[in-house]
């Protein structure tokens, strides 16, 4: 993770609460840093992988399915996130976007992963995005993680779940979905996916039209970036109206998870309109 963006995440945390929560997450971002800071040996890491495939979902955004090598030494629950590089390269921060329970029966972790060089389009430089290095990496090379970090996304006492998520943000939504649909649970949940209108993942849909015909009481919905207008702050006075969240009850929990901009303002709109802060969860990637 780098530091800019560390910074932004403990500042928009100490904006709306001031607990422990935000001590632990220092401590998460110190050691990201620290693992941030250059290329690391393959020495360093605790958890060997190699790249069993991916799967792009929409012109700028994959998966990625990393086949461990070492899985007793690496489990996760949803939610949570792993360090990733490439051999002698820069770790990043990426979210599990698979269930638990398949990476304990294949020793398959799964990761959402936006494709920068896709954004800068010709102007991208090997070298500067390891997103972007991973796409073009082949298949069968080598992968060290570490982890996993973060805290598990679960509902309180099986209260309704609400997901708002953007592009790669999606991810660790989907891994508390996949959980759900592995242990044949029903559970009370929306998810609202925002996209780029030029970007559509028909991939992502048909995952999310089978987790809904699997799980009872999951609902998912779609929309585009520019059926909202405005900078962020408006297009989330939008979004709060719309159908799936207008009419949530008051004990629902909301995870968040995208853009700083969407996080921030969503997480301040809620606030607004009565949802108590313990309520709202926000994703930092």
């Amino acid at each position: 993770m780098r530091g800019w963006k560390a910074a932004e995440i403990i500042l928009e945390e100490l904006m709306l609460k001031s607990n422990s929560s935000v001590v632990v997450k220092v401590l998460f971002v110190l050691v990201g840093l620290s693992f941030g800071t250059g290329p690391l040996s393959a020495a360093s890491w605790p958890v060997v992988g190699e790249i069993a495939r991916k799967t792009l979902l929409s012109p700028y955004l994959y998966k990625l399915t990393v086949s461990v090598k070492t899985p007793g030494l690496f489990s996760y629950h949803p939610g949570q996130w792993a360090f990733v590089a490439l051999k002698d390269r820069q770790a990043r921060a990426f979210t599990m976007s698979g269930a638990p329970e398949g990476f304990l029966n294949n020793g398959e972790a799964e990761f959402f992963i936006t494709r920068k060089g896709a954004l800068k389009g010709p102007a991208y430089q090997p070298g500067s995005s390891l997103s972007e290095d991973i796409w073009l990496a082949n298949d069968g090379e080598d992968i060290f993680m570490s982890g996993p970090m973060g805290y598990e996304l679960h509902p309180k006492e099986q209260r309704p779940m609400v997901f708002i998520s953007k592009g790669s943000g999606v991810g660790p939504h989907l891994s508390v979905l996949a959980s759900a649909m592995a242990r044949s649970e029903d559970m009370n949940a929306t998810l609202v996916y925002l996209e780029h209108p030029d970007t559509i993942a028909d991939n992502l849909h048909d995952q999310l039209k089978d987790l809904s015909d699997h799980i009872p009481g999951f609902r998912w919905k779609s929309y585009t970036r520019n059926q909202f207008h405005g900078a962020w702050e408006e297009v989330v006075r939008e979004i709060i109206t719309l159908p799936e969240l207008a009419d949530q009850p008051d004990d629902a929990e909301y995870f968040i998870c995208g853009s700083g901009g969407l996080r921030h303002h969503m997480a301040r709109e809620l606030q607004r309109k009565g949802v108590n802060l313990s309520q709202i969860h926000k994703g930092d990637f």
